[in-house]
């Protein structure tokens, strides 16, 4: 069964305890309300609610809903090469490549080695690349989605662009053709709606939606030292190659290549590597080697 966020399961159970709905000048005596399934696993649809709207058993008219929480941020969480490709087809990867490329001397001039916290430092960070998020905000490091307001609709709302298996959710036991394609956004919590008419009543129709700036939002994965570990295997957006020339550390930042590599799996050993080259290893190091290192001669 179909795990609901608290917001998305309140909506279902308030459609679900209607007796009677008015929808587009029609009265409706049965309604069944579920969040659609997507075929196989991985991945979920864009809509979150499919309500069926029936009279004497038969579906006359659908509603397919895709939520937001009024205090949420993230439109993607956990950004993967399958997401992106489900978000914005084919051209995913020129679409962030262009996307990212106003903000590449950012990227270049960020800080990538440095002990945190700066008084009795615990470790020693290494960034491998960063993560991407698609939100709603500007963040420290983020660029605006190059996409015209049109697309931002069918493929971060609507999720026009999304494989077939989740365009055609399963909705019961049922598959039913573009069930996972949202018609309608729907933005609050909880406590705004307390039975289902109100929920049709704020209903936002996507095919008129003008869309807020939508940002890809970017954070560092590093590999700490002393940990010998990074932040999870999480793929990277914009990818560091750490490599030693002349004694020191140089990154190489990979732009042509978002969410191709994950930090964990495929850079962190490139820092290991050069990292041992010149004598540090997690075995070599301790938290007064941390206190007495100069960062700024290692790159």
């Amino acid at each position: 069964m179909p795990r609901y966020n608290e917001f998305e399961s309140h909506l279902v159970q308030l459609f679900n305890a209607s007796e009677n709905l008015s929808w587009r000048d029609k009265s409706y005596s049965e309604i069944v309300a579920c969040k659609p399934a997507t075929q196989g696993s991985g991945g979920e649809c864009k809509t979150d609610i499919y309500v069926s709207l029936r009279n004497m058993g038969q579906e006359e008219d659908s509603i397919k809903i895709t939520v937001k929480k009024a205090d949420a941020e993230f439109l993607v969480n956990k950004m993967t090469a399958n997401d992106a490709e489900s978000l914005f087809g084919c051209d995913w990867v020129s679409i962030l490549t262009e996307s990212m490329k106003p903000i590449e001397k950012q990227f270049r001039q960020s800080k990538l080695i440095y002990v945190k916290p700066q008084k009795n430092p615990k470790d020693l960070f290494f960034t491998l690349g960063w993560k991407l998020e698609i939100t709603n905000k500007i963040r420290n490091l983020s660029s605006e989605l190059k996409l015209s307001p049109n697309d931002i609709v069918d493929k971060v709302y609507r999720g026009t662009e999304q494989p077939k298996r989740r365009k055609d959710g399963l909705v019961g036991n049922l598959v039913i053709e573009n069930s996972g394609v949202a018609d309608y956004l729907l933005e609050g919590d909880s406590i705004d709606f307390s039975d289902a008419q109100s929920v049709l009543n704020n209903l936002i129709d996507l095919s008129n939606y003008t869309p807020p700036p939508v940002y890809l939002a970017f954070t560092a994965n590093n590999y700490r030292l002393i940990a010998n570990k990074a932040d999870g295997k999480r793929t990277l957006a914009v990818a560091i190659e750490w490599s030693l020339s002349n004694g020191r550390l140089v990154p190489k930042f990979i732009f042509e290549s978002p969410l191709k590599y994950q930090g964990e799996t495929h850079m962190m050993p490139f820092i290991k590597s050069a990292l041992a080259e010149i004598g540090i290893t997690t075995q070599s190091v301790d938290t007064n080697f941390l206190e007495e290192i100069d960062v700024e001669s290692l790159q």
